[in-house]
């Protein structure tokens, strides 16, 4: 079974194709998570350019959304009612203002049920969720990656992120690359010369399936060390604390 184990491993680390397998998993990650690595705390002025609305449902800091708390959520969500009121009912200022004021006081869903039935407007909760994410300042995303950076490093939030798409891809590999774990055997007779020898067909199954996942886990040990070294490049002048741990934890996990 060993000696089965050390020549699958041999044959495929001197295959081209698993090394072709190994660079296109590691630019398909990349490419998938690079714009993460450019996160980093804005200087006095600066400002993340970009042409995309005020709000969204959902976004990323680097892209310069931070997510908004339950009290800023709402005053944002306040503002786009009243602009809708003045802009699609073509009320006057004073009478948006009317509704806001008799909105102060409801409860979300209260509100929700109010706009559908006195305007017959069913777009408010949509508007509502449209604006979890806002476009913030400098000092407030500064703010916002401090507080995420207090308990946590970068490389635990990075790492996780990497993990997702790491585990996408690895999927099509081992999938490609282990489809001739058994073939080989087949096409060169080997199958039928293993059986000769005094092996059973489980100790050959398992030093085979064993040697395709140890194949894996090579690859994977490449994706770590890779994207730990890029963390570190990207975010050198960022201050953030990058760790291999958080990259291997996240792989397990």
């Amino acid at each position: 079974m060993i000696a089965i184990f050390k020549r699958e491993v041999k044959n495929y680390l001197k295959w081209p194709l698993f090394w072709v397998g190994v660079l296109l998993v590691i630019y398909g990650v990349f490419n998938a998570r690079s714009p993460y690595l450019t996160t980093h705390y804005l200087e006095q002025g600066e400002k993340i350019v970009n042409d995309y609305p005020d709000t969204v449902d959902s976004a990323d800091v680097y892209e310069g959304y931070i997510p908004a708390n339950p009290e800023k959520h709402r005053e944002i969500w306040i503002g786009q009612i009243k602009q809708k009121l003045m802009a699609e009912f073509e009320m006057s200022d004073l009478d948006a203002q009317s509704v806001i004021n008799n909105l102060a006081d409801m409860e979300l869903e209260e509100a929700f049920v109010y706009l559908e039935e006195e305007y017959d407007w069913y777009g408010a909760r949509y508007l509502y969720e449209n604006s979890t994410y806002y476009k913030g300042t400098p000092e407030e995303i500064n703010a916002y990656l401090d507080e995420k950076m207090e308990n946590k490093t970068f490389s635990f939030y990075y790492s996780r992120k990497f993990a997702d798409f790491a585990g996408l891809f690895m999927f099509f590999f081992a999938t490609i690359m282990l489809a001739v774990l058994f073939l080989q055997d087949t096409k060169k007779h080997t199958y039928e010369l293993l059986h000769t020898k005094p092996m059973s067909a489980g100790k050959y199954v398992l030093g085979k399936v064993s040697a395709g996942f140890t194949v894996c886990l090579i690859a994977l040990a490449i994706l770590n060390i890779v994207f730990w070294a890029l963390c570190l490049i990207y975010t050198k002048d960022s201050g953030f604390e990058v760790r291999l741990w958080d990259f291997v934890v996240s792989t397990v996990l």
